[in-house]
């Protein structure tokens, strides 16, 4: 994951809503590790 430079207007907001979306599976399964 830390391979993606985080640049706004990279040009590939495919690529970016992709990241979001797995950083916002990732944070929801920590919340759900947590309880």
């Amino acid at each position: 994951m830390a391979e993606y430079p985080i640049n706004k207007g990279i040009g590939r907001p495919v690529e970016f809503k992709g990241l979001k979306a797995q950083y916002l599976f990732i944070f929801c399964g920590g919340l759900l590790a947590l309880f």
